[in-house]
C-alpha cells in the first residue's frame, strides 16, 4: 500500500473515533442525572410522581422553575396544558403557568424528557395545588451575624445564605447566625455558620418547606496591619497553606540604641495594629506572648538588643466573641550589609586600600637583604564586626577578634578577597603585593604621643627626638605613639617590629620606665627604607618631664547635687546625664589665712538635701569641674592629721557618661559620712607639682614635712534659704496650652484629649512649669499624688505610678470636662491641683501653698483632616491642595529627614491608609523622601481621611553655580560623580581657594576610596574629628601627598597650581602614561624646578592648561574650587577615573 493512501485511511479512522468519543458525555450525563426538586412561586419543592404545594386561594397562576439548566444534562421539563392532550410548554428558567390553562381538578401535569436524541418521556409528575388563605412563601426577611461572623447576606431565589467568617484556629462549629423568616413563615436556626450547613424554612401554610445552604464567601484574617515602633510588619504564609500565619517586623539597628548611643538590651516599643472590619477589640482580645496589648501601647521585647531577634511569643487575636487566630511574631534587627575592608596589613606592612583594590609594597628582608617570600604572606584584614566570613585567595580566614581576620596566602599573583556581610551580601576585592625595588633615604620627620586629650609633640633634632611631658606624668607606657616617616620608609622599634600609628604605645617602644626626674627615659627606634633595609637612620627617643609648677591654691569648684538611685548605686553616666541648671552650682572658694584653712562653701537648696519621700536615698554633692592656680594638684583628704601626715586621693570630676559602674567624681560633704556605699570627703588639699609627685609615687602619702607646702580647704555645706513662691506658671495638655486665671486652670481641650470614662487607658501626663523647687500634688494631700511635668523624674521619663501620677480628662454633660487622678492602675476624682513651695521642707507647719481647680470644656470632634504646615529641616513646604512640595538645596540627603508639621485639631497622620499604625509624629519620625511619599490624614472624628502627597525637589544646582558660567558643566558633573561636594549651605564657592584637605578629598573620592571615620590622624595638626582626616591619610599612605618637614600637614593651606600638578602626577602616574610635554608655557621660568616635570606631565595628559589669552600656567597662584572640579572631569574624560 502506498504511504499516502495509508495516511488517508488512518486519518479517517481517527476522525470517526473522535466523533464517537464526543458523543459519550451526553448520554452518560443523562444516565446519571438526578431530578429531585423544582421551584414553585420561589419555594423549593421536592418532586415525586405525585406531590403537593400550597398556593394562595386567590392565585390565578403559579411560577414554576428549575434550580439547574436541565438541557446541560440532556433533559427538558414540560407542563401539559389542561385544555389539550398534546400541547406542552417547556419550562426554561421560570415560567408562569395560568391555572385556567394548565390546572385541572387543582392539579398540573409535568413531564420530564430525555432529549439526547429524539425526545423520550422519562417521567410524568402530578403537582397537586392546595389552595389556602395562609401565606405560602418560604423566604427570609433577614440574617443577623453572630459569633465569628462578620457579615451575612441571603438569596431567597437560590435559597442560600452568604457569610464572611473570622478565620479561626480550629473549627467553625461555634459560629452563629440568626435567621428571621418572612411572610409568617417559620425558620429553624442553623447549628452554626460553617460552610455547607443547612436549615429549613416552612411556609405559614405549613406544606411548603425550603432548605437553605450556608456558603462561606471569605475567611477573613484577623490582622490587616501590624507595626512595631512605626515600622510596618510583613504578614506571610510560612506554612504554605494559604493562611497568613507569620508577622515579621524588621527594625533598623538604631532602634535599640538610645540618644547617647547606648545599647538597650530589652527595648520597649509602641505596637500598633488594625483588625479586619474595624471590629471592637477589647483589652484582652489581642495578646502578644500571652500578654494583652492594646494598639498604641508599649510592649517590652526582651533581649532584642543583644540577640538581634525576638521570637518569644505569638500574637493571638480573639474577635467576634469566639474566633481566635494565631500568628507567629518575629521582630528582628536589620542585618548589616557592610562589606568594607577598613584596614589591611601584609606581614608587618600596612596596605593601601583603593576602592576594591588592596595593595602593598613589601620590604626586602632586613637581615638577609632578600625579598619577602610572596608565597607565604600573612594577611591581616579589618572589616565590620558583623561580617560573617572572609575568604582570602580561596583560604578561609580566621577571625581573631571581632572584625579582625587573618590568613597566610600565596601572593605571587593577585588573589580575590571575598567578604560576606551579616545579610549574606558579598563584596570582592583584589589583593596584590609587590617587592620594593627603589633605594632612597629613610628618616623620621615627626613624632608625637597622646594620652586621652593630652598630646605631646616631639622635637626632631638630628638623630634625637625629644618629647617633654607634663611634670605629673609617671609613665608613658600606655600612651599611643605616632610617627611620620619619609616616603618609602617605615619605623621599627628596638625589636625590629613595625610601629603602626595609633595601634602601638610607649610600651611597644620600651618606654616603660618611671619618669622620675628631668633626665627622663629613652629608647631607640629606626627609620628603615622599605626597598633596602640596609638604608636606615637610628633615632634616640627621649621622654623628659616639664619643669614643675608651684601653684598650690584652688580657684574654682563646680558640683551637682543629686539623689542616689533607687538601687543605691550611682555612676558617672547617671550623674552626668541628670545634670540640670537646677542641680548645678558653683562653690565659693575662700582662700586660707595664716591661722585657718581655706573653705569650699557649698550652698545647696533644701530640695537637694532632704529625702522628702523617706526613700532612704540620700543626696550626693559630686564634683563636676575644678581649677587650680599655676598647675597646682588637688587631692581629697582621706585620713590623717598635720602631726602624722595624710593619706590622699586624687580630686576628680565627673565630666562624661562613659563609666556605667563607678562614680569617678569626688563626693563632698562637711561630715565625710559615706552615702549609700559612696565614699565622701570633707577636706581638699592643693599641692605644688613637686610635692604632689612625691605623694603619687609614695602610695598617696603626704609626709608630715611636706604638709607645710599645701593649702587645705574645709568643705562647708550650707542650706540655702528655701524658696517661698508656689505658683503654677504654665500648663499644657498635648499641644493645647491652657490658661491659668488666678487659681483656675481654664481652656478647651480637643475631643481627642478626652475620654468617655475614667480609666487607666485614658491617662496621660501633662507638661507644666512651676516656681523653682516647687512640688505638685493633688487633693491637698502633701503625702501622696505627686505630679511631674511630662512624667519625667529628674529628667528621665518614668512610668505612671503612685509616685508619678497622671491625668484623665473625662467628658461630661454640656461639654464640660472632669479631671481624675491616675496612679497607673486606679483613678480618683481630682478636687484640686496643689503647688507647694520649697519651704514645705523647712517650715512644716507654715509654708507657701497655692491650690488650683480646673474649669475645662471639650470641643466637638473636628471633622477636618488637613495638614496646615509642613517643614523638612529648615525648608518650608508649599501646600497646594493635597500636594506638598519641599525644595531643598542641591546635594541634600533626603533619605532620613524628619518633618515638623501641624494639622487640623486632633487629626492623625499615617504613612498608610486606614489605621495601619504607621503614625507619623511631628519632629520625631524619619522618612525616606527620595520618592514621593503618601501621607494619610484622619480627622479627629474618624469620619474623614484624605491623602497628601509630599514631593521633595532638589535644587538643580548650587546657588552660586549658574548656567553660563564657564565651569558650570564641570562643577555639576563632578558633583554628580561624587568627586566634589558643596559647602553645606547649598553653595559651592567656585572662586574660593582649594585647600590641601579639599584637594585630598577630591582625589580620594575620585579614586573610590572607602572612608573610615575611625582612623587616627597621621599628623599633629589634623584632629581626629577633622572632616578630611580619612582622605588625607589615604593620599599620604598612597604616596599622593606628603606632609611638611616639621611633621605637619597644614590642611587649611591653599594649594597652588604647581602643587596640584604634582599631586595629579603622583595619583595617576601621568608621566609614565603620557610622558613629559615639550611644549612650554610662556611663564615657564616661574615654575619651580621640583614641579616642572609634574606640570608638563599634567599638560601632556590634558588635565591642566594655560590661561585663555595669555597661555600662562600661573604656577604659584592658588587653584580655585571651580578649576579643581574641572581637573577632576578632565581626568574622568581621559579615562583615569570612573
Amino acid at each position: 500500500m502506498k504511504k499516502s493512501k495509508f495516511l488517508k485511511k488512518s486519518l479517517a479512522m481517527l476522525l470517526a473515533l473522535m466523533l464517537v468519543v464526543a458523543m459519550i458525555p451526553l448520554s452518560a450525563a443523562a444516565a446519571t442525572f438526578d431530578f429531585s426538586s423544582i421551584y414553585v412561586d420561589g419555594n423549593k419543592v421536592e418532586v415525586g410522581s405525585t406531590f403537593a404545594v400550597d398556593v394562595p386561594d386567590t392565585a390565578t397562576e403559579v411560577k414554576v422553575g428549575t434550580n439547574e439548566t436541565l438541557a446541560d444534562y440532556g433533559y427538558e421539563l414540560r407542563a401539559v396544558k389542561a385544555t389539550s392532550t398534546v400541547e406542552e410548554t417547556k419550562i426554561e428558567g421560570t415560567v408562569a403557568l395560568a391555572l385556567k390553562d394548565y390546572a385541572k381538578d387543582n392539579a398540573i401535569t409535568l413531564k420530564l424528557y430525555d432529549i439526547t436524541s429524539e425526545a423520550k418521556l422519562v417521567e410524568t409528575y402530578t403537582m397537586r395545588l392546595n389552595k389556602t388563605s395562609l401565606r405560602t412563601t418560604t423566604n427570609l426577611a433577614s440574617v443577623i451575624p453572630g459569633n465569628g461572623v462578620y457579615s451575612a447576606e441571603f438569596d431567597n431565589d437560590k435559597k442560600e445564605v452568604y457569610v464572611v467568617l473570622a478565620r479561626d484556629n480550629t473549627t467553625y462549629n461555634d459560629t452563629a447566625i440568626t435567621v428571621v423568616a418572612a411572610d409568617g413563615a417559620s425558620a429553624e436556626q442553623p447549628a452554626n455558620a460553617a460552610e455547607g450547613s443547612t436549615f429549613k424554612v416552612t411556609s405559614e401554610s405549613g406544606n411548603n418547606v425550603s432548605e437553605y445552604t450556608i456558603v462561606v464567601r471569605e475567611y477573613a484574617d484577623a490582622i490587616t496591619s501590624f507595626s512595631v515602633n512605626g515600622v510596618e510588619g510583613v504578614i506571610t504564609d510560612s506554612d504554605k497553606n494559604n493562611i497568613p500565619d507569620t508577622i515579621t517586623v524588621t527594625l533598623p539597628k538604631t532602634a535599640v540604641f538610645n540618644s547617647y548611643g547606648d545599647l538597650i538590651e530589652d527595648p520597649e516599643f509602641v505596637v500598633e495594629y488594625a483588625v479586619y472590619g474595624d471590629v471592637d477589640v477589647k483589652d484582652n482580645d489581642v495578646k502578644i506572648g500571652g500578654t494583652a496589648v492594646a494598639s498604641g501601647a508599649k510592649f517590652k521585647f526582651d533581649d532584642l538588643g543583644t540577640a538581634g531577634e525576638w521570637k518569644a511569643g505569638d500574637v493571638v487575636v480573639t474577635r467576634l466573641t469566639t474566633a481566635s487566630q494565631t500568628y507567629d511574631l518575629v521582630v528582628e534587627l536589620e542585618k548589616s550589609d557592610n562589606t568594607a575592608i577598613t584596614a589591611a596589613r601584609l606581614d608587618n606592612t600596612e596596605a593601601a586600600i583603593d576602592g576594591n583594590k588592596i595593595s602593598a609594597v613589601l620590604p626586602v628582608n632586613k637581615d638577609t637583604n632578600t625579598a619577602t617570600n610572596l608565597e607565604q604572606v600573612a594577611v591581616y584584614l579589618t572589616v565590620d564586626a558583623t561580617a560573617e566570613n572572609v575568604v582570602i585567595g580561596g583560604v578561609k580566614a580566621t577571625e581573631n577578634s571581632a572584625g579582625n581576620w587573618s590568613a597566610t596566602v600565596n601572593l605571587t599573583k593577585p588573589v580575590i578577597v571575598t567578604v560576606t556581610a551579616e545579610d549574606n551580601s558579598t563584596q570582592q576585592y583584589e589583593l596584590s603585593a609587590t617587592i620594593a625595588n627603589e633605594v632612597k633615604d629613610a628618616s623620621i620627620t615627626a613624632m608625637w604621643m597622646t594620652n586621652g586629650t593630652t598630646k605631646v609633640e616631639g622635637v626632631v633634632s638630628g638623630n634625637t627626638i625629644t618629647l617633654t611631658v607634663p611634670y605629673m606624668t609617671t609613665s608613658v607606657a600606655g600612651w599611643k605613639v605616632y610617627f611620620t616617616p619619609s616616603n618609602g620608609a617605615k619605623v621599627l622599634n628596638l625589636n625590629g617590629n613595625d610601629i603602626v600609628n595609633g595601634a602601638h604605645t610607649g610600651n611597644d617602644l620600651n618606654l616603660t620606665g618611671t619618669t622620675t626626674n628631668a633626665s627622663g627615659i629613652s629608647t631607640t627606634v629606626k627609620a628603615v627604607n622599605k626597598a633596602d633595609q640596609n638604608v636606615f637612620k637610628q633615632y634616640n627617643v627621649v621622654v623628659k618631664l616639664a619643669a614643675a609648677k608651684n601653684g598650690n591654691t584652688l580657684t574654682d569648684l563646680d558640683f551637682t547635687a543629686q539623689q542616689v538611685t533607687t538601687a543605691g548605686s550611682t555612676n558617672d553616666r547617671l550623674v552626668y546625664r541628670n545634670i540640670t541648671k537646677e542641680n548645678s552650682f558653683d562653690a565659693n572658694v575662700q582662700q586660707a589665712t595664716n591661722l585657718n584653712h581655706g573653705v569650699v562653701s557649698m550652698l545647696v537648696p533644701p530640695s537637694l538635701m532632704v529625702d522628702e519621700t523617706n526613700s532612704g536615698r540620700s543626696f550626693l554633692n559630686v564634683v563636676t569641674n575644678f581649677e587650680t592656680a599655676n598647675g597646682g594638684v588637688a587631692f581629697a583628704v582621706a585620713s590623717g592629721d598635720a602631726n602624722n601626715g595624710y593619706t590622699l586621693v586624687n580630686l576628680a570630676a565627673t565630666t562624661n557618661d562613659i563609666d556605667t559602674v563607678n562614680l569617678t567624681g569626688t563626693c563632698l560633704n562637711e561630715t565625710a559620712a559615706d552615702v549609700n556605699a559612696h565614699k565622701v570627703y570633707n577636706q581638699i588639699v592643693v599641692l605644688p607639682e613637686e610635692i604632689a609627685r612625691k605623694v603619687v609615687t609614695n602610695s598617696n602619702k603626704l609626709e608630715k614635712a611636706d604638709v607645710q607646702y599645701g593649702t587645705f580647704y574645709d568643705v562647708d555645706i550650707t542650706e540655702k534659704t528655701a524658696e517661698t513662691e508656689a505658683l503654677l506658671k504654665s500648663f499644657k495638655v498635648g499641644n493645647t496650652t491652657l490658661t491659668i486665671d488666678g487659681n483656675v486652670i481654664k481652656g478647651e481641650l480637643p475631643y481627642s484629649a478626652t475620654v468617655e470614662t475614667a480609666s487607666k487607658n485614658g491617662a496621660t501626663f501633662a507638661e507644666f512649669t512651676m516656681s523653682k523647687y516647687a512640688r505638685a500634688l493633688a487633693n491637698k494631700n502633701i503625702n501622696s499624688y505627686p505630679y511631674y511635668s511630662k512624667g519625667e523624674i529628674n529628667g528621665v521619663a518614668s512610668a505612671m505610678s503612685a509616685a508619678n501620677n497622671g491625668f484623665v480628662f473625662v467628658r461630661g454633660d454640656d461639654n464640660k470636662v472632669k479631671v481624675y487622678i491616675c496612679d497607673g492602675n486606679t483613678t480618683a476624682e481630682m478636687t484640686s491641683f496643689n503647688v507647694y513651695a520649697e519651704n514645705r521642707l523647712t517650715s512644716k507647719d507654715k509654708f507657701s501653698q497655692t491650690d488650683y481647680t480646673f474649669e475645662l470644656t471639650y470641643a466637638e470632634p473636628c471633622a477636618d483632616a488637613d495638614i496646615t504646615s509642613f517643614k523638612l529641616g529648615n525648608y518650608t513646604g508649599s501646600i497646594n491642595g493635597r500636594n506638598i512640595t519641599v525644595t531643598v538645596p542641591y546635594g541634600t540627603d533626603v533619605k532620613g529627614m524628619v518633618a515638623n508639621f501641624t494639622t487640623s485639631v486632633g487629626a492623625v497622620v499615617e504613612l498608610t491608609a486606614y489605621g495601619s499604625g504607621s503614625t507619623l509624629v511631628s519632629g520625631e519620625t524619619s522618612v525616606n523622601y527620595t520618592n514621593p511619599v503618601s501621607l494619610y490624614v484622619t480627622s479627629e472624628n474618624k469620619m474623614t481621611q484624605v491623602k497628601y502627597t509630599v514631593t521633595v525637589e532638589e535644587g538643580i544646582s548650587f546657588s552660586d553655580v549658574k548656567p553660563g558660567d564657564w565651569f558650570y558643566d564641570n562643577v555639576m558633573d563632578a558633583a554628580q560623580n561624587g568627586y566634589v561636594s558643596g559647602m553645606g549651605d547649598g553653595t559651592f564657592n567656585p572662586t574660593g581657594a582649594t585647600t590641601r584637605a579639599q584637594f585630598a578629598a577630591m582625589i580620594a573620592n575620585a579614586m573610590g576610596y572607602d572612608e573610615d571615620p575611625n582612623v587616627e590622624s597621621m599628623f599633629p595638626d589634623v584632629a581626629d574629628n577633622y572632616w578630611g582626616k580619612a582622605a588625607i591619610n589615604y593620599c599620604v599612605q598612597n604616596g599622593i601627598l606628603t606632609g611638611y618637614e616639621d611633621g605637619t600637614f597644614q590642611p587649611e593651606k591653599a594649594i597652588t597650581r604647581q602643587e596640584a600638578a604634582a599631586i595629579l602626577n603622583n595619583a595617576f602616574e601621568l608621566a609614565e602614561k603620557y610622558g613629559i610635554s615639550t611644549e612650554k608655557f610662556p611663564d615657564n621660568g616661574a615654575i619651580a624646578g621640583w614641579a616642572a616635570d609634574h606640570v608638563y606631565a599634567a599638560k601632556a595628559a590634558g588635565l591642566m592648561k594655560g590661561d585663555a589669552g595669555t597661555g600662562n600656567f600661573r604656577p604659584t597662584s592658588t587653584i580655585t574650587r571651580a578649576e579643581a572640579a574641572s581637573i577632576m572631569m578632565n581626568a574622568k574624560n581621559a579615562g583615569l577615573i570612573k
